[in-house]
């Protein structure tokens, strides 16, 4: 066997070692499979949960929280609709458990038996029967144009959260998070549908919990460049960055009013990383009139939280970082904030990983983290559900990983839906009572047991149906189909 590697850049390997203090092996192997940005980087080495990304960077989240909000103040009944896979199951028991939480008004529903896939007529007319006023999708709704008009009709607004391809009609509902629509600035589209339901709840929670939600402020900075200076500012509401400004200006060439800083700046509190440094410099721009501006110095908040910039200039860090000053800036203040605030529930992320384990979601990026968080928290103490399920799988004090995830806890679960009972998976990780949860993951595994009988002789029918089949599309694509092929394992096969 001839081994044939490309020749890598060993300047690249070296800084790569350097900066994250690992070994020249592992960081040429990391180069070699293309993880070398920081950005890529970060979700590979990180183990913090505030790394994650701001919720608020999705489309529509803002909308989302305002809508609960709404429904929560009013005493509206909602109803969360999700799939009944692994992965809308995981969110469905995320987002329902939340809101009863704080005490909404909620209730659940999957698709059962013979129901299709999706948001259907007869949820929503049964649920405007009812009363309901809010329905949120959490892993379907971006197909569910005529459903979330239907419920328009009935006085119902709709929250789509879903991580499906949008088609070229989207549904008319009154907010819309999905990382995948066209017009998202959503850095990482992989997520799994379990993923963004918890992004919604780390909004909601952000929302009830911060200060400063919904407050603007503007990450400033001033470098000079030969005969100018420039002045680099973005505004950030809710750790998200909604604009940006780049002015380049030579010393008294004009003042502060013609240029666009004024309105940028105005009902923002301004953050700068040395505010004497940035006065001084900003004062060579426009004059003393300047040091009347109100300034907030990040830097010995940074020192306290993360020490490696303690008495580091922010061009200094900028370069350890291998990010611009204005980028840096923003990163370490994003971080020194998460760093002083819990991350919601991190018995959560067991669920969020099983589902993105299950819906076959890349582990990079984000989704590396919220499933190494959701192990680690697996492995200290399961949450109910998943304990009596690894109890039954014999599975029970073994150290937990992405394997046993894929070929025994989700198939388990996974079965419920393929059986045409999905609700009993919901329910064993809902039911507060021990003896009725045992009940439901026997019966998991008992399904589970049965799909794979089911399985087992489907394949013989569709094996041969197969190859018959094949040469009717010369023998590049095969249909196989009959009465007697099981509907819940037609997926498998």
């Amino acid at each position: 066997m001839e081994w044939k590697k490309t020749e890598l850049p060993q300047k690249q390997v070296r800084k790569l070692a350097s900066r994250y203090k690992c070994d020249l092996l592992t960081a040429s192997i990391l180069v070699r499979r293309g993880i070398s940005t920081e950005e890529e980087l970060r979700y590979f080495w990180e183990t913090n949960p505030a790394a994650l990304r701001s919720p608020f960077l999705l489309p529509d989240m803002e909308k989302a929280v305002e809508r609960i909000a709404s429904a929560q103040r009013a005493g509206e009944k909602i109803l969360v609709f999700g799939d009944r896979d692994v992965d809308g199951i995981a969110a469905t028991v995320l987002l329902t458990n939340f809101l009863r939480e704080n005490e909404m008004q909620v209730q659940w529903r999957i698709p059962t038996g013979s129901d299709p896939y999706g948001l259907s007529i007869r949820a929503v007319e049964e649920f405007a029967a009812d009363g309901g006023k809010l329905i949120i999708t959490v892993d379907c709704g971006i197909s569910n144009s005529a459903e979330v008009e239907r419920a328009a009709d009935r006085g119902i607004d709709v929250i789509i959260t879903d991580h499906h391809n949008p088609q070229e009609e989207i549904p008319a509902a009154c907010a819309i998070v999905n990382p995948k629509l066209e017009h998202s600035l959503y850095p990482f589209r992989d997520l799994a549908g379990c993923g963004v339901a918890y992004k919604l709840i780390s909004a909601l929670h952000f929302a009830q919990e911060n200060a400063s939600y919904n407050q603007t402020f503007c990450l400033l900075n001033t470098r000079p460049l030969v005969d100018a200076y420039m002045i680099e500012a973005v505004l950030v509401r809710n750790r998200a960055i909604v604009d940006t400004l780049t002015e380049t200006i030579v010393p008294g060439m004009v003042i502060m009013e013609q240029t666009r800083l004024p309105a940028f700046l105005a009902g923002a509190s301004i953050l700068v990383w040395d505010d004497a440094l940035q006065k001084h410099s900003l004062e060579k721009v426009f004059g003393s009139d300047i040091a009347m501006l109100p300034m907030h110095a990040i830097a010995p908040d940074a020192a306290r939280l993360i020490p490696e910039t303690a008495g580091k200039s922010l061009l200094r860090t900028a370069a350890e970082y291998d990010l611009s000053e204005l980028e840096t800036l923003f990163r370490i203040w994003t971080d020194s904030i998460q760093k002083t605030e819990p991350v919601f529930s991190p018995e959560s992320l067991q669920l969020v990983a099983l589902g993105t384990v299950a819906d076959l979601m890349p582990l990079k990026d984000e989704n590396r983290l919220l499933v190494k968080l959701g192990l680690e928290s697996l492995q200290k103490k399961p949450r109910p559900g998943l304990s009596d399920l690894l109890f039954h799988l014999n599975l029970s004090g073994r150290n937990i990983g992405t394997y046993e995830l894929s070929w025994s806890l989700c198939p388990a679960v996974n079965a419920a839906g393929r059986m045409g009972k999905p609700e009993s998976a919901v329910a064993l990780f809902m039911e507060p009572d021990p003896v009725k949860r045992d009940k439901l993951a026997i019966a998991l595994v008992s399904m589970n047991e049965e799909r794979k009988k089911l399985g087992a002789a489907a394949w013989w029918i569709v094996e041969e149906l197969a190859y018959k089949n094949l040469p009717h599309y010369e023998t590049k694509f095969a249909v196989a189909y009959g009465e007697n092929i099981y509907r819940g394992v037609t997926g498998i096969m």
